[in-house]
């Protein structure tokens, strides 16, 4: 569903179980600081950790947002 290009921000429960597919397929995936300490081992090399002003940032540069529940 997400393209190469895509900025994804992984939250929550999802930093629990984030498919290998995912992992090395987008160069820009993010996972807030708090939530580092969730995610698995091998996760962690592929995803770059941003606090909330980071997060706000990021959120403020497009004009729409996905969210997958």
């Amino acid at each position: 569903m997400a393209q190469p290009d895509d900025h994804i921000v992984i939250m929550g429960d999802a930093t629990l179980s984030i498919p290998a597919a995912v992992l090395g397929r987008s160069p820009h995936l993010y996972c807030l600081t708090n939530e580092q300490t969730l995610l698995a081992d091998e996760a962690r090399e592929y995803i770059n950790p941003i606090d909330y002003a980071a997060f706000a940032d990021l959120v403020l540069q497009f004009a729409r947002c996905i969210t997958l529940k």
